[in-house]
C-alpha cells in the first residue's frame, strides 16, 4: 500500500525534475508538447500519492481532516487538468500547489500537536521533512517576488531530505510489521506444539480391531480435539 503510493510519489517529483532540467529541455527529448501534457497529470498525482501515503501513518486525521484534504487535492487536481490543457500557457501548476501547499501545512503539522500524535516518532519525523520542505518552497516563491535573493534553490535539496524521511518511515514500518509476523509465527508455532501434545499419540489396538488418526489443520492449528473412550 504505503510503498506503492511512495513510488508513485517519487516517480512524479523524477519527472518534474527532469522536465525542468535545461538539457532535457535544449534536447527535446520528449518534446515539449509530451511535457505540455504530461505534467498537469504529474502535478495531480504528487499531493494524492503524498496524501494516500501519510495516511497509513495518521489515518484520516483529526475530524477527517486528511480526507478533506484528499477530495480538496483531487477536486483541484481535475480543474488543475482542465485548465491547463485550456490554456496551456497559464502557469497552473505553481498557484495551485502553492496554495495547496499551504493546507497542506497547516493540516498535517497541526496534527503533530495533537496528544497521540506527539509520541508517535513516524508522524514527527515526517513532519520534520515536511516542515524543511515547506520552508524551501516558501523561499523559492518569496525569491520569485523578488523579497528574498534568487541565488539559490533549495527545492531539490529539501525534497531529498523530505524523501528520506519518507523512505526511513516506510522502512521502520516494514521492518516491525515483519518482526511482529515473525512473533505471530512463533506464537502459532508454539500453539501447534501444544495442541499436539494435548493429542493421543497412541491409537488402541485390539485382537479384531485396530485405529488409525490423522489430523491436519487448514492452517498451523486447528481447533478441534479428539480422544479415545473405551
Amino acid at each position: 500500500g504505503y510503498i506503492f503510493y511512495l513510488a508513485m510519489l517519487n516517480l512524479s517529483f523524477g519527472l518534474r525534475f527532469l522536465s525542468e532540467n535545461p538539457l532535457i529541455r535544449l534536447t527535446e527529448i520528449p518534446s515539449a508538447e509530451f511535457w505540455q501534457y504530461a505534467m498537469p497529470l504529474i502535478a495531480f498525482v504528487i499531493p494524492v500519492a503524498f496524501i494516500l501515503f501519510i495516511r497509513y501513518f495518521i489515518g484520516w486525521g483529526w475530524k477527517k481532516s486528511i480526507l478533506l484534504l484528499l477530495i480538496y487535492s483531487v477536486f483541484q487536481g481535475i480543474i488543475k487538468i482542465i485548465a491547463d490543457y485550456s490554456e496551456p500557457a497559464q502557469d497552473i501548476y505553481g498557484t495551485t500547489n502553492t496554495i495547496f501547499g499551504l493546507l497542506a501545512a497547516v493540516v498535517l503539522l497541526a496534527h503533530l500537536f495533537l496528544p497521540e500524535m506527539r509520541k508517535n516518532r513516524e508522524v514527527q519525523l515526517i513532519g520534520a521533512g515536511l516542515g524543511f520542505y515547506l520552508l524551501a518552497i516558501l523561499y523559492d516563491n518569496l525569491a520569485h517576488l523578488n523579497w528574498l535573493p534568487d541565488k539559490w534553490s533549495f527545492d531539490e535539496p529539501a525534497y531529498l531530505f523530505f524523501n528520506i524521511t519518507l523512505i526511513v518511515v516506510a522502512f521502520k514500518r516494514i521492518t516491525n510489521t515483519e518482526k511482529e509476523f515473525f512473533l505471530v509465527k512463533q506464537d502459532l508455532e508454539t500453539a501447534r506444539n501444544i495442541q499436539n501434545a494435548i493429542l493421543p499419540d497412541i491409537n488402541p489396538k485390539g485382537e479384531n480391531y485396530e485405529v488409525s488418526s490423522a489430523y491436519l489443520p487448514m492452517a498451523l492449528i486447528g481447533g478441534d480435539y479428539y480422544d479415545y473412550h473405551l
